[in-house]
């Protein structure tokens, strides 16, 4: 008579072993993935806001820009902007206002206010102040094209950074000024 052994039905240790390795792998693969999945959602969402951020200014500036009754020239700063580094512009409603962004690199800096950072100064009028319109701005300028004694129009360029995710963008506009004085 010949021994019979009898046979199981359950799984070896070396199997058991085998897939717990391989269920180990791919579950580390599918958290690598996941955690890269959310870092880049937390970098493409600080990129839109800045960019959001810099495009609402653009659009407040050109739209002030266009509605102007007029424009202050750059002439060392006798009656008109020291730098193209501001843009001070009457408005229908008779204020006068400054869009400036203040870098220590300008010559129209101002100690007071923060560095790499775009503002509205409002001059005359009932809101008087300074008004933060931007901030992370590393360089802007405001470029200008005079024609006879009046300026027509303004080509802005603004680059904006978030040093958190190693971001850099430049955004340009122009805006023509509809009335001329």
């Amino acid at each position: 008579m010949k021994s019979q052994k009898k046979q199981g039905k359950g799984f070896t240790l070396i199997e058991v072993i085998i897939s717990l390795v391989i269920l180990a792998i791919l579950m580390t693969a599918l958290g690598l993935a996941f955690s890269a999945s959310a870092s880049n959602y937390s970098e493409n969402e600080a990129m839109f806001e800045a960019l959001n951020t810099a495009r609402q200014a653009l659009l407040r500036i050109t739209a002030d820009i266009r509605t102007a009754q007029g424009v202050a020239r750059i002439d060392g700063g006798a009656v008109g902007d020291i730098d193209n580094r501001q843009c001070s512009l009457f408005r229908t409603d008779g204020t006068d206002i400054t869009y400036h962004y203040n870098t220590s690199a300008a010559t129209s800096y101002n100690a007071a206010m923060d560095n790499n950072t775009l503002y509205m100064i409002i001059n005359s009028g009932p809101n008087v102040g300074n008004y933060r319109l931007c901030t992370n701005v590393t360089d802007m300028t405001f470029d200008r094209a005079v024609e006879g004694v009046n300026v027509r129009n303004v080509r802005i360029g603004m680059t904006v950074t978030d040093d958190l995710v190693q971001f850099s963008k430049t955004i340009h506009t122009a805006a023509v000024v509809r009335t001329v004085q």
